[in-house]
């Protein structure tokens, strides 16, 4: 009589799995492991090159807003709430 204590269901690891089916397995599961490090570190150089894109706009904002203080002696946020109030 089978019950179900003395029913042993074998791993996959047990099998007799050929060696490029073991491969296969091995390389899927170290790819699966991989992922999260390989998706935090894009996601950080997305980060990065973003952060810096934003830098360069805002120092350009920046010398124009001095230009055109230097130029016209009023700050560029005036002119820009102005354009903004008369559409």
């Amino acid at each position: 009589m089978v019950t179900a204590t003395t029913c042993v269901v074998p791993s996959v690891a047990a099998m007799a799995l050929p060696a490029s089916a073991r491969l296969l397995a091995m390389s899927a599961v170290r790819a699966a492991r991989a992922w999260p490090v390989a998706s935090q570190q894009k996601a950080r150089r997305n980060a990065m090159l973003a952060c810096t894109s934003l830098t360069q706009r805002r120092m350009e904002r920046q010398d124009v807003e001095d230009f055109l203080q230097s130029f016209y002696g009023t700050p560029a946020s005036t002119y820009a709430s102005e354009a903004v109030a008369h559409g």
